[in-house]
């Protein structure tokens, strides 16, 4: 009988809205997300699951914990489950251009191996029962073992639970590691890290709470087309809320950094984390920022300016500090701005 397994093929990015491609992220479709994942020489790949739309402490933990078992570290997600189940939509955590930053900033942690995360769509495995999407990651995902956190559940009606991971991938000869939830480790800071508790805190701008979570603080992105962008005075501009790629915190004044930069036809990779944070003294900077450095073509950009940044029910008011101003022809095009909150 023929396999009809897919055939391995190059290599997909993930393209978001505003033009960028992550090398990190693959973005499959209903065709191809069963292509094996690429593995590391004989020790092959990890692959930690779950939701992953935070990215906070607790999902690098799951990553770390792929890496120490020897082969490449990969996350394996699922996109578009609020549109099969119904669910109303709510913008992400993590801008679809930013998680490759993300992800290059835990390459320290895990052993110097950069993570990948393979998004696959969530109504291509919704009816697999447990021990059908087990095999689907033995057989043609072809991993050698996985990660998952405590309370994982998988399958049709998530009728698997972590028992039935380490049972069903024994079988099938997979190593089955369940890690236990990470603690925010910050002082006045209860509970576990979760994508939950990140949107909430986000929500009443507890930002310290949010980078507590998280373990790096967190950036807001927006996208803005041409005469999107309003400048009000040499160091002042405003930003419509359509503009943004994530979720914005709660309605405030907040003292932030701000990068801005054109956007060519291909731009480079979102920008490094600021050399100075917003506010000092905290421990809540687990692990630094490895993102990519500033391209050394890149066009036009501002270079990280401390800012007030006030979120209103309709957008954003950027007013730079320090006497620094902002130059017209970076807003007068289509330009992408970052907000380390």
């Amino acid at each position: 009988m023929p396999d009809k397994r897919p055939r391995a093929r190059a290599r997909s990015t993930c393209r978001c809205a505003c033009g960028t491609s992550e090398q990190s992220v693959e973005e499959c479709t209903l065709d191809d997300w069963r292509v094996p994942l690429q593995g590391d020489g004989r020790n092959g790949c990890v692959v930690a699951l779950g939701k992953f739309d935070a990215l906070h402490k607790g999902h690098m933990s799951l990553a770390v914990r792929a890496a120490e078992l020897g082969g490449a570290p990969w996350l394996l997600s699922f996109n578009g489950m609020a549109e099969v189940l119904g669910w109303p939509p709510r913008a992400p955590l993590v801008a679809e251009c930013d998680r490759g930053r993300v992800l290059r900033s835990w390459a320290r942690a895990c052993g110097g191996r950069e993570p990948q995360l393979r998004l696959v769509p969530f109504a291509a495995v919704r009816g697999l029962q447990p021990d059908e999407f087990v095999r689907v990651l033995a057989e043609d995902l072809q991993v050698a073992g996985v990660v998952v956190g405590e309370g994982y559940r998988f399958g049709y009606r998530a009728s698997g639970d972590t028992a039935a991971l380490q049972a069903l991938g024994a079988a099938a000869g997979l190593r089955v590691v369940v890690a236990g939830l990470v603690d925010a480790n910050m002082p006045g800071l209860d509970g576990k890290a979760s994508s939950s508790r990140v949107r909430e805190a986000l929500a009443a701008g507890r930002l310290q709470q949010v980078a507590g979570y998280l373990g790096r603080r967190y950036r807001l992105v927006a996208v803005a087309e041409p005469g999107a962008t309003v400048l009000r005075a040499p160091d002042a501009f405003w930003l419509s809320s359509q503009t943004f790629r994530n979720q914005p915190p709660q309605q405030h004044k907040y003292t932030a950094e701000v990068f801005v930069e054109a956007l060519p036809d291909a731009p480079a990779p979102l920008p490094d984390t600021p050399p100075q944070p917003a506010w000092q003294g905290s421990d809540v900077y687990l692990q630094p920022n490895l993102g990519a450095a500033l391209a050394p073509d890149l066009a036009l950009h501002s270079g990280w300016r401390s800012a007030h940044v006030e979120f209103r029910q309709d957008g954003m008011e950027v007013r730079l500090l320090d006497g620094n101003q902002m130059p017209a022809e970076l807003l007068a095009g289509r330009c992408r701005v970052c907000v380390e909150l």
